[in-house]
């Protein structure tokens, strides 16, 4: 029972000229009105779609492969209950990571790297959940198919690994009684690797407003110390609105609403259903400063707040 108690709760970022006149049928410009050149937004790698400046989602992936550095800062905080448990377990948890991606010609090429530590929120849940730690690593790579003022779409295919490691001192000691176990027997490691290709789509609806959207098949092997080794996996929807108020009021203020749910294959597994929602200051478009927060909506409910710094480089 301990060690499935553990385990849920481990599993709690050119130019535009002007058309040739015979093959449009219109006017050309007079020799003095300024032909504007096509802003930057209009490459195949940029994150602007008809003057909309995306937001990035801790949910949904963005579809662009500019190059950026991302770092956050996530606190979550979850109450599992457990039959046959005196009281429920009161869990909170710490992550930091970050996030960098780089271009090769169109292609992104995008790293991560993160660390989280699982505790109790009172006394008993400490006793109970002991230390929980994990680490993990991302590589992602993404190629623009599709570029137009409006749309992109871009396949996408990632990896992550993460291992991590629990030790319970109330199961320590029950284990120590009934078995004469060694020290080390209490503790356990369980090591998890992800590949996930999918595509994510983004289409700007004005420059204020615009949309992302991810379709993925998460393929997930689990392998544990303690537990026999766990083939499953889920097929990913997310969707994500992007909303900027500086290009047409002036507001340097932009709001993020997002969805993403995970349909297990495993039929023994229930959906993960995860809102978010954030707010970003847009003084500067190539930083941004975020305050998110996102809900998990499952039989072990929890919720986190993210504090996210993101800088788009050239």
């Amino acid at each position: 029972m301990w060690k499935h108690v553990f385990i849920s709760v481990a599993f709690l970022l050119a130019s535009q000229n002007f058309a040739i006149a015979s093959y449009l049928g219109e006017a050309q410009p007079r020799a003095n009105t300024p032909v504007n050149p096509k802003p930057a937004y209009s490459v195949r790698s940029s994150r602007y779609l008809s003057g909309h400046h995306f937001l990035m989602s801790a949910l949904v992936p963005t579809a662009f492969s500019a190059p950026y550095v991302r770092s956050s800062l996530e606190g979550a905080f979850a109450t599992i209950h457990v039959n046959g448990m005196e009281s429920d377990i009161k869990a909170a948890g710490l992550t930091p990571s970050f996030t960098g991606q780089f271009r090769v010609g169109d292609i992104g090429f995008e790293f991560g790297i993160d660390a989280s530590e699982i505790f109790g929120a009172d006394g008993y849940s400490a006793l109970v959940l002991g230390a929980n730690y994990s680490y993990g690593l991302s590589g992602t790579i993404r190629i623009p198919v599709l570029k137009e003022d409006w749309l992109a779409l871009t396949p996408t295919i990632g990896i992550r690994s993460q291992s991590g490691g629990s030790f319970s001192p109330l199961n320590a000691v029950a284990q120590s009684i009934m078995t004469k176990a060694e020290a080390a027997d209490f503790l356990s490691s369980t090591s998890t690797f992800q590949l996930k290709p999918g595509l994510l789509a983004a289409a700007a609806l004005s420059p204020t407003f615009g949309i992302s959207a991810e379709l993925s098949r998460v393929f997930s092997n689990t392998t544990s110390s303690d537990l026999p080794k766990i083939d499953d996996g889920s097929i990913r929807a997310g969707i994500a609105l992007s909303t900027n108020f500086q290009p047409e009021l002036g507001l340097p203020i932009g709001f993020l609403a997002a969805y993403r749910n995970d349909w297990p294959i495993r039929p023994d597994i229930e959906n993960t259903s995860i809102y978010e929602l954030g707010i970003f200051e847009m003084l500067n478009q190539d930083f941004n400063f975020g305050i998110e927060m996102t809900r998990l909506v499952t039989s072990t409910p929890s919720i986190s707040f993210l504090l996210s710094l993101t800088y788009y480089y050239r």
